[in-house]
């Protein structure tokens, strides 16, 4: 992680369990790690895996759990215990950072829709 990249801090929970959260900017490299991280479970997936990754691509349409994790460096496990309330206030905060990645995104999402 560059240390040139900007920081911003969700806070996620409330009362006394409320905590904050910090939430990055990514470089390109991590961006291209994001891309990457399409991990289908094959074929032969459990229901449990090929339910898990269905949640993780589809519950936002801006990203996926698995790129909140590398947005806040907290791990994929501790993410699917949170509602998606808490959720969406970590991507806000991501998408108030990153907004050439989500721009990014949303690019190759359109030209890979026209082919």
């Amino acid at each position: 992680m560059s240390d040139l990249a900007a920081r911003g801090v969700a806070t996620i929970g409330a009362g006394e369990t409320a905590r904050d959260v910090v939430v990055y900017e990514l470089t390109p490299a991590q961006m291209r790690q994001v891309l990457m991280n399409l991990n289908w479970p094959g074929e032969d997936a459990d229901k449990e895996a090929l339910a898990r990754y269905q949640i993780d691509q589809a519950l936002f349409e801006e990203c996926s759990i698995t790129d909140l994790a590398l947005f806040s460096r907290l791990p994929v496990t501790e993410l699917e215990e949170l509602p998606p309330s808490q959720l969406k206030k970590l991507l806000e905060k991501a998408k108030e950072l990153n907004p050439d990645f989500f721009s990014a995104l949303a690019r190759l999402e359109k030209r890979q829709s026209e082919r």
